[in-house]
Parts: C-alpha cells; sequence; structure tokens
C-alpha cells in the first residue's frame, strides 16, 4: 500500500507538469508552429496517453477492481489527459488579458481626446480665416460704400412716411407729379431692402443654432469620452472581483484536487474553457458595441452630407434666380435707353414741325396777297373808291395784325429754339452721362457673368465632389452592415457554443460528483479490507512463530531448487511426505500445511504485487525522463511555456488587426471631417459672396430706380416746375458703415 500511495502523487505530479505540453500538442495545428515541434509534440503527447493509461490501469488495480474493458481506460485516460492546466497559468493568462483590455482603454481614450483637441483646433483656426476674411471683404466694400453714400447725398431727400406711401398709393401713376413718383418708388425699393435685411437676420439666427448644434456635438463627445472612462473604472472593478472569484474557485479547485488525484485536472481545463469562452464572449460583444457605433456615426455623416447637398442645391437654384434677374435688369436698362433716345427724336421733330409751320404761315400770308391784286383787278371804276378804302383799311390793319403775329411768332419762336438749345445740350450731357454708366454696367455685367461661371463650375465640382462622397459613404454603410451582420451571426454561434459548453460543464460537474463518491467508496471498501488483511496477517505471523524450523524453511526460505508448491495437489504430497513424522507434531503439522495453502496463496499475491510494483517503478522512470525532456522543451520555448506563447501571439495578432482597422477607420473619419470642414468654410464664404453679391444688386436697383426719375426731375426744375431739395438730412455715413460691420460679424459667427 505505501507503494500505492506513492504512486498516484508521482502521477499527478507528472501529470500536471505535462499539461502544457499536451495543449501544446493540441494547439500545434494552428499555422504558427512548424512540423518539427508537431513532431515533438505528437511524440510526447503520445507517450503521457500511454503512461496515463498503465497509470489508470495499476489505479484500477490497487483500488480493488481492474480496469478490465479497454473503453474504460481509454476515457479514464482521455480525462486525465484533457484536465491537466494548472492554477497559476489561468492566473497569468489573466493577467495578460487584463493588461491588453486596460492598454486599449487607455488608446481608445487618447484617440477620443486626440480628436477633441483637433476639432477644437480646426475650429478655432477656421474662426479664425473666417474673420479675416470678411475683415478683408469689408475694407473692400468701403470705397464702394463711399460711393453709394455720395449718390446718396447728391440724390437728395427721399423720405416718406407711411400714411403718405399709403395715398400716393391709391392715386394713378398718371396723376402723380415727378417728385410724388420718385418718392413712391424709392420709398418701395427701402421697403423691400428691410424685407431683405429681415431674411438676412433669419440667416443669422440660423447660423447661430447651427453654432450651437456644433457646440452641443463638442459636448457629446466628451460625455461619450466620459462614459468609455467610467466604463474602464467599472470594468476593471469587474475584472478585480472576477480574477478574486477565479482565485478562490481556483483555491478551492487545488484543495479538492489534493483531495480527489487526477480527477481535478478535468474540472480546472474545463473551467479555464469556460473562462476563456467567456472572455472571447465579450469581446465580441464590445467589438459588436464599437460597430454599432461605427454604424451610427456613419449614418448621422451620411445625413449630415445629404442636408449639406441641400443646402448646396438650394444655393444653386438662388444664383439662378439671381442671373435670370440681372439679365431681366439689363434688359430695362436697355428700354430705357432706347426711350431716351425716341424722346430725343420726338424733341427733334418737334422743332421741324414747328419750322415747318413758320413757312407755311409765310406762303399763306404771299397767297392772301396775290388774291387780293388779282380781285383788285377785276373790280370796276365805281367801287374803286370804296374798295381802296376798304383795302387800305384791311392793308392797315392787316399790317398791325400780321406785325403782331409777326412778333409774337418771333418770340415763340425765340423761346421755343432758347428751350429746345438747352433741352438739346441737357439731353448730350445726360447722354454722355447714360452711356458712361451703360460702359459701367456693362464692365459690372461681365464681372458678374465671369463671377456667375466661377460660382456654377464650383458649384458643379463640389456636387461631383458630393456625389462620389456620397457614393463611397453608401458603399462604406454597406461594408459596414454587412460586418455587423457578421458579427451578429459569429455572436449568435458563440452564444450557441457557450451554451453548449455550459450544458457539457454540468455535465462534467455530475461526473464529477458521482466519481466523487464511487471514490470514497471504493477508498472506504479498501480501507477496511486492508484492515482485516492486516488482522489476518498478525495472526498468520503469531501462527507461524510457533512453527517448527522445517515449516518455516517451506514457507519463508524456499531455495530455487525447491519452489513454494503451486498447488493443492502438491501440499497433499508434501504431507503424505511428512507422514512419518512423530506423533505429537502430525496434528501441528497438518494445520500447519493448511495454513501454508493459504500463506501459497499470499504469497503469490505478493510476487504478483512485486512485479505490479516493479513495472510501476519502470512506469515512474519513464515518466521522470518524460518531465526531463518536458523540461528541456520548455527551457527550448521560453516562459510561460508553448500554449501561453501561442495565446499570446493570437492575441498580438487580434491587436495588430483590432489596430490596422481602427487606423483606417480613423483616416476615414479624419477625411470625412476635413471634407466637411471644407465644405462649411465653402458654404459660409458663398454666403458672404451672395452677400455681397445682394448688396451690389440692391445698390444696382437703387441706382436704376433713382437715375432716369432724377434726370427727369432736372429736366423739369430747366421748365420752371418744382425743384427737389437737395440739402435734406441723410443718414450718418458711420452708422451705415457699422451696420455693414454688424452684419459681416453675424454672418461670420
Amino acid at each position: 500500500m505505501a507503494g500505492g500511495g506513492s504512486e498516484p502523487a508521482a502521477a499527478e505530479d507528472v501529470l500536471g507538469f505535462m499539461s502544457p505540453m499536451s495543449e501544446a500538442s493540441s494547439v500545434s495545428a494552428s499555422p504558427g508552429v512548424d512540423g518539427e515541434e508537431t513532431d515533438d509534440s505528437h511524440s510526447l503527447s503520445a507517450e503521457i496517453d500511454a503512461a496515463l493509461a498503465r497509470a489508470g490501469d495499476g489505479a484500477g488495480f490497487l483500488g480493488g477492481k481492474s480496469a478490465k474493458s479497454p473503453a474504460a481506460a481509454k476515457k479514464l485516460s482521455e480525462l486525465n489527459f484533457e484536465l491537466t492546466l494548472k492554477p497559476e497559468e489561468a492566473i497569468l493568462k489573466s493577467e495578460v488579458d487584463k493588461a491588453a483590455f486596460e492598454v486599449q482603454l487607455e488608446h481608445a481614450r487618447w484617440m477620443h481626446k486626440q480628436e477633441l483637441e483637433r476639432e477644437r483646433k480646426q475650429s478655432q483656426e477656421a474662426l479664425a480665416v473666417l474673420k479675416q476674411e470678411m475683415d478683408r471683404k469689408l475694407l473692400t466694400h468701403y470705397d464702394m460704400a463711399k460711393d453709394l453714400q455720395a449718390m446718396k447725398a447728391s440724390l437728395g431727400d427721399f423720405s416718406l412716411s407711411e400714411k403718405n406711401y399709403e395715398e400716393l398709393r391709391t392715386r394713378k401713376e398718371e396723376a402723380l407729379s415727378l417728385r410724388e413718383y420718385v418718392l413712391f418708388r424709392v420709398y418701395e425699393g427701402k421697403k423691400s431692402m428691410q424685407q431683405r435685411l429681415r431674411l438676412l437676420e433669419q440667416e443669422k439666427e440660423t447660423a447661430v443654432s447651427e453654432g450651437m448644434q456644433l457646440q452641443l456635438r463638442l459636448e457629446r463627445a466628451e460625455a461619450a469620452v466620459k462614459r468609455l472612462e467610467q466604463a474602464k473604472t467599472n470594468s476593471s472593478s469587474d475584472y478585480e472581483r472576477l480574477q478574486a472569484e477565479s482565485r478562490a474557485q481556483i483555491a478551492r479547485l487545488t484543495d479538492e484536487l489534493n483531495e480527489l488525484q487526477r480527477t481535478r485536472d478535468s474540472v480546472d481545463a474545463r473551467g479555464r474553457d469556460l473562462q476563456k469562452m467567456e472572455q472571447t464572449n465579450w469581446r465580441l460583444e464590445d467589438e459588436n458595441r464599437q460597430l454599432k457605433e461605427n454604424a451610427r456615426r456613419s449614418e448621422e455623416r451620411e445625413t449630415n452630407l445629404k442636408t449639406d447637398n441641400v443646402k448646396l442645391l438650394d444655393i444653386r437654384h438662388d444664383l439662378d434666380l439671381k442671373c435670370t434677374m440681372f439679365s431681366q435688369q439689363e434688359l430695362t436698362y436697355q428700354k430705357q435707353i432706347t426711350s431716351l433716345e425716341t424722346t430725343n427724336e420726338q424733341l427733334r421733330n418737334t422743332t421741324e414741325e414747328l419750322e415747318r409751320k413758320v413757312t407755311s404761315l409765310q406762303e399763306k400770308k404771299r397767297l392772301l396777297v396775290q388774291q387780293v391784286e388779282a380781285t383788285a383787278s377785276k373790280d370796276t371804276f365805281d367801287l374803286q373808291e370804296r374798295i381802296d378804302a376798304e383795302v387800305n383799311r384791311l392793308r392797315q390793319q392787316m399790317d398791325a395784325d400780321t406785325g403782331k403775329i409777326k412778333q409774337n411768332l418771333m418770340e415763340l419762336h425765340a423761346k421755343e429754339c432758347a428751350i429746345l438749345k438747352e433741352r438739346l445740350e441737357y439731353i448730350g450731357g445726360e447722354k454722355e452721362k447714360l452711356s458712361e454708366k451703360l460702359i459701367q454696367e456693362e464692365h459690372v455685367k461681365e464681372q458678374l457673368q465671369v463671377a456667375l461661371a466661377n460660382t456654377r463650375q464650383q458649384l458643379s465640382t463640389e456636387i461631383a465632389e458630393l456625389k462620389g462622397v456620397s457614393r463611397l459613404r453608401n458603399f462604406e454603410v454597406e461594408k459596414y452592415s454587412l460586418s455587423y451582420e457578421e458579427t451578429l451571426q459569429s455572436l449568435t454561434k458563440a452564444s450557441e457554443e457557450n451554451g453548449i459548453l455550459r450544458e457539457k460543464v454540468d455535465l462534467l460537474k455530475k461526473e464529477y460528483y458521482e466519481l466523487e463518491n464511487r471514490l470514497q467508496k471504493q477508498f472506504a471498501a479498501t480501507e477496511a479490507e486492508n484492515v482485516s488483511l492486516k488482522e489476518q496477517l498478525k495472526c498468520y505471523t503469531d501462527m507461524e512463530r510457533e512453527l517448527s524450523g522445517a515449516l518455516r524453511d517451506i514457507s519463508s526460505h524456499r531455495s530455487d531448487q525447491n519452489p513454494v508448491p503451486s498447488s493443492v495437489e502438491d501440499a497433499l504430497i508434501l504431507g503424505t511426505t511428512l507422514a512419518g513424522a512423530p506423533s505429537q507434531a502430525r496434528k501441528r503439522i497438518q494445520e500447519s500445511l493448511v495454513l501454508a495453502q493459504q500463506l501459497q496463496r499470499k504469497g503469490k499475491e505478493v510476487a504478483e504485487l512485486k512485479g505490479l510494483l516493479a513495472a510501476e517503478k519502470d512506469r515512474v522512470h519513464q515518466l521522470e525522463k518524460a518531465r526531463t525532456l518536458a523540461e528541456q522543451a520548455a527551457e527550448w520555448r521560453d516562459e510561460p511555456r508553448q500554449y501561453l506563447v501561442q495565446t499570446l501571439r493570437d492575441k498580438e495578432a487580434e491587436v495588430i488587426d483590432l489596430k490596422r482597422s481602427q487606423d483606417v477607420l480613423e483616416r476615414e473619419y479624419e477625411n470625412l471631417k476635413t471634407k466637411h470642414l471644407d465644405l462649411q468654410e465653402r458654404s459660409a464664404e458663398l454666403e458672404t459672396d451672395l452677400k455681397s453679391i445682394l448688396t451690389q444688386r440692391e445698390q444696382l436697383e437703387y441706382l436704376k430706380a433713382a437715375t432716369p426719375d432724377f434726370t427727369g426731375t432736372r429736366g423739369a426744375n430747366k421748365l420752371g416746375s418744382t425743384t427737389l431739395s437737395h440739402n435734406a438730412t441723410l443718414p450718418p455715413r458711420l452708422a451705415w458703415i457699422d451696420s455693414l460691420r454688424n452684419r459681416a460679424d453675424s454672418a461670420g459667427h
């Protein structure tokens, strides 16, 4: 029994030491191990299987029941082979996983901080650039503002109340005077400008709301970083709790291993497999959460890009409308020029008609004189005196009338000639001014056409880029959806495998408890049998002390030439040979023969036990050799043994893949972010350009509404009509410049 007690402990040590080699042999099928290592691991695993099979046979014999069926021996050897992990290795593995998880969390927190810092810097730089651009444009438009202020000062007072405007609106345009018509049109222009100012204020409010939304996004990102840090602390506390529980469980299992010998290895191995599956399940859940978050971010980016695209389309539509309005304004200018030319031609025609009237009157006078002379020759002599008197009277009256008519016609002609000359001079000057303005307007029109072409080209390029980006985003969304589905499938598969493994663990626990009860019963039976055998052996030894020297020679000091009897017949032959002994010892000899037979059987059992002990010693020697080989292999492969190295390599490969995927996602995120900032800057530039175009358009409309009326008022002043007061109050220049600056600042914000 001493040999039987030492043998399981030695087998336990050898099995516990050889567990890394068994897992190395199971992992050797992976692509990271060479062919020579797989051959060595297979040979070592075969030797260990044979040793465990022999150990199982010996344990069954020593327990009182030999492993008769080879299936039971094979099952026992497989259980002993699978359950060979050590608690120290599990602790090392858990610490390695904890360090890797902490590194991942620290890296994620650092990346989020870097993203926040980068976003803050980019927003500050974009704001500074926008302020510089607005200042530059304000300075460039300052001269234009001066010119407009001077033009306003030259145009005079065009102020009108709302009540007067309503009165003028109810009246017809033909009934309005020139001043009232000009005031009416100027007031309408002012109302349109006020409406545009309201629209600009609304745009300012929308820009402020967008800035608040950006600030809200930054705050959400900071909250996400805080949540990640909190998740890190929670995961570290959970990990420490799990580590404490695993250590307690490992301590409990080590106690049970000391009590139950080989069966503890199976439970430890299955427990470690379960922990590995739980860790992989947690890792897959974390990856699933990350993929969901990435998919949500990609959807948000896609919606933002769609909204930006819609805004750009609206801006393009507005620019097209403005282009059509500019073309209509050009047509109105051309019509005004043609109307001025027609008025000039009408004035020329009126002068020519007046000249023709004068010549026709002179011709009528001459004809009347001729008619009078003809009629005078045909009259009779009787009426000559009366006719002469009447003729003289008529002549005198006609001379007086013709003198008056000539005088009146000369005065009227002189006045009309003076007026026409003044009008011609004024029209010539206005024509020159209008020609100069027309040239300037054509130049401005060409510039606007060039700017419009540039904006159209920029918008077309931006639309093409946005279409490409949207297509890329669609491809990325499809890729993310496919990866998300794959992760869901893998999660479902892992959950199913986890359930199967839990069922297996429950089954193994049940088998473990059954084996425990069975072994306890076997150990109790063997102990009782050993106690009874020890008592019988003690009685036999006491009886043998009383036997004679001959019986001692037969039982204990038998030589090779005189072996121990091997059967009952040999014992009877020996009894007949001893029948000639003295009568006092005959009864004692017969009793001793029976005892000798029993002792013979015990001798056979002892011989068999000695043979088994020698076989076990040989097996222990072989296992020690295998242990030395395993120690050498472990020293060659460096600590912490091959399976830990392989798992660490796998984990490092997974970490490298995750880092690569994270780098790819970060690069894509940076590209999208830069594109989004570029689009925001371009939209801001387009807004500023549109505002400048709107101001120029308002100035042109103001000039268009004021120029023909102003010329008419000057002509009317020449004719003696009502004069416009040029000394009226004007809006101060500084207030107007401050309003422009406020608009620029609001657009920048």
